[in-house]
């Protein structure tokens, strides 16, 4: 190889790796918060800023025998415990109680969604106290041109998760308690989302067993006990991300490897042709 290939070529990989990082996914962290706020949950901003907004929408199944059936929109409230789906009493909680209730969060741009907050839970009475038993699922949209018609509505959850359906289910949390500390990351329910999966399209409902487990998922052990699950949901936490498309389930490789490699070549070759050039 000649030195004019190799000095390019070290200026090719400088580029390329350069180029990179440049396209390198960034992050901010963002909170939006959903108790009190009213029905109105459209547009809705993160804490301290305008941008990036969400709209805010339920969705219920026509029942929770076999398959479900289809997927349809339903009523969401912003009660003084957070957002619930349903209009009637007890059913203004997302629940399970007759079909599964989610709530879709559409985000104007990627998030990768990282913690919850609960504003109230149905608790059942145990050996003389009561003790969290509510169970929640969480899913989102991976692949490419979401639209509610094709990629949603009229759908049942396991067509949502099956090959080509484009959803991904993030996790399973069990026995969720209500935040005591909205104003932070909901540790009552412990972080979700280790895979970092960012994505704009979100899901987040009573604890469904038709959608399946997500890969590598550890079951708790008390999951569908045989009570129903209820709660209100008082804030979603994040991280806003620049990753293209829709959804996206693999994070990217850090490039500074790459443009480190590329630096030491491109100052190797140039002190070797400059020292040619002293020696003639």
């Amino acid at each position: 190889m000649s030195k004019q290939i190799k000095f390019k070529l070290a200026g090719l990989v400088f580029a390329a790796a350069s180029a990179t990082l440049l396209t390198a996914p960034v992050s901010a962290s963002i909170q939006y918060n959903f108790s009190g706020i009213g029905s109105n949950t459209s547009n809705i901003s993160p804490v301290g800023d305008s941008s990036p907004t969400v709209n805010v929408t339920g969705w219920s199944s026509a029942s929770t025998s076999g398959d479900g059936g289809p997927i349809s929109s339903d009523a969401i409230y912003a009660w003084s415990g957070g957002l619930g789906v349903g209009s009637g009493n007890p059913e203004h909680a997302t629940d399970n109680n007759g079909a599964y209730d989610s709530i879709m969060f559409d985000f104007s741009s990627s998030i990768e969604l990282t913690g919850l907050s609960i504003g109230w839970t149905y608790k059942r009475w145990e050996n003389g106290t009561f003790v969290d038993d509510t169970d929640m699922t969480v899913l989102a949209y991976t692949g490419t041109n979401f639209d509610v018609d094709a990629n949603l509505k009229g759908k049942t959850y396991q067509q949502l998760v099956a090959p080509g359906g484009g959803w991904e289910v993030i996790d399973h949390l069990a026995n969720v308690a209500v935040d005591s500390n909205p104003s932070s990351v909901g540790d009552t329910i412990g972080s979700i989302n280790s895979d970092g999966t960012s994505s704009s399209i979100w899901l987040v409902g009573a604890y469904n067993p038709l959608v399946g487990n997500p890969d590598g998922w550890t079951d708790p052990g008390n999951l569908g006990t045989g009570w129903k699950d209820y709660f209100k949901l008082s804030a979603v936490y994040g991280q806003e991300t620049n990753i293209g498309g829709i959804g996206n389930s693999v994070p990217e490789p850090s490039t500074l490897p790459l443009l480190g490699l590329g630096l030491l070549a491109f100052w190797y070759y140039r002190r070797r042709e400059q020292g040619n050039a002293l020696a003639h």
